[in-house]
């Protein structure tokens, strides 16, 4: 399996790639700039924090989330590692659902707190971007562990 640090020059370097690709198709006009700095700025979030390796109770992944990490014990505990969290499809969106989940319970929770209502309002545009931005290093990842498996299995 690739060390984390791998997977992090890959995913870097596919990042580098996708913003010179995006600068030039915001340049002829056929990219908004918002676009692509939602797409860039949740691949790079995703990248760093949100890596299939967060099933992992003491992984590096995890530590980076600082006092935080805590909220990814339970994470860990519902999805072994290499299980439905490295799946190609089902990966990404089980962290995505996790942390709807954990903000809804963190805006219900202040809601009743402070006695204001909870209004998410429309979700805009951009969040399409910022999904797709999400998900890319997570397939990129899934798919790098796979390349190397089946390498090692070779050899």
């Amino acid at each position: 399996m690739p060390s984390g640090r791998t997977h992090l020059a890959i995913e870097a370097g596919i990042l580098s790639a996708f913003a010179v690709g995006g600068a030039v198709l915001v340049r002829k006009g056929s990219l908004p700039t918002e676009s692509l700095l939602s797409f860039l700025g949740g691949f790079a979030f995703s990248m760093i924090f949100l890596t299939p390796d967060l099933d992992l109770v003491r992984s590096r992944p995890t530590r980076r989330w600082g006092r935080l990490s805590i909220l990814w014990w339970p994470y860990a505990k519902i999805f072994r590692h290499r299980g439905v969290s490295h799946h190609i499809v089902w990966g990404p969106l089980t962290r995505i659902a996790y942390l709807t989940l954990l903000a809804a319970a963190t805006a219900v929770g202040a809601s009743a707190l402070f006695g204001s209502p909870v209004s998410f309002g429309r979700p805009r545009a951009n969040v399409w971007a910022i999904l797709a931005g999400v998900y890319v290093p997570n397939v990129v990842h899934t798919v790098v562990d796979a390349v190397a498996t089946r390498h090692r299995r070779r050899m």
